[in-house]
């Protein structure tokens, strides 16, 4: 299960002021968008990269780590605990048709810390990861329903679009964004 290996890195890495936040489909799971994510993906800001490693070095088995187009992520790596994969991002960016898309780890990126058994988990927010799922091949359903949820329960952070909509953008992304900013 996720959550034990979850909580242990929240207190990891809190303990040592590190910058991250969890992405990909546990952010979807957290607002129960989907029900079990494969694996966890941890986003860290460039800065703490190399502690932040130096821990899942100690913590989890290192396994092959391939980044390929349009991954232009700056730090990638893999890693096992138990059953779980780690994949731990800093300097995330995808490239596309109309350039490079860089995700903003900063202090309105994880807005949302959830505690659970006295640990702060820092979710990474719906409206990065929609414009992250219309990058990314093969991943635009996750952006169908993180739509879906919106148009029930409404988004919540509607300037992280605004901001994302300020990056290189196809235009197709950018026009499904201005339909929840505009």
């Amino acid at each position: 299960m996720q959550s034990h290996v979850l909580f242990e890195i929240a207190e990891q890495f809190n303990a040592l002021g590190i910058r991250w936040g969890v992405g990909g489909s546990n952010v979807l799971a957290h607002h129960g968008i989907i029900d079990s994510p494969r694996d966890l993906d941890l986003i860290v800001h460039l800065y703490d990269a190399k502690p932040a490693l130096e821990r899942l070095e100690q913590y989890g088995t290192r396994t092959r780590a391939e980044t390929s187009y349009p991954f232009r992520t700056k730090v990638f790596q893999t890693y096992i605990k138990d059953d779980t994969s780690i994949d731990f991002m800093s300097g995330f960016a995808i490239e596309h048709d109309q350039g490079i898309y860089t995700f903003l780890l900063d202090e309105h990126a994880t807005m949302e810390s959830v505690r659970k058994d006295g640990r702060v988990i820092p979710y990474t927010s719906l409206e990065d990861w929609y414009v992250l799922y219309q990058l990314i091949p093969n991943k635009g359903r996750k952006a169908d329903l993180i739509e879906s949820y919106w148009l029930t329960n409404g988004i919540d952070q509607p300037e992280l679009l605004s901001r994302a909509a300020n990056q290189p953008l196809p235009s197709e992304v950018r026009s499904r964004i201005n339909r929840f900013i505009l």
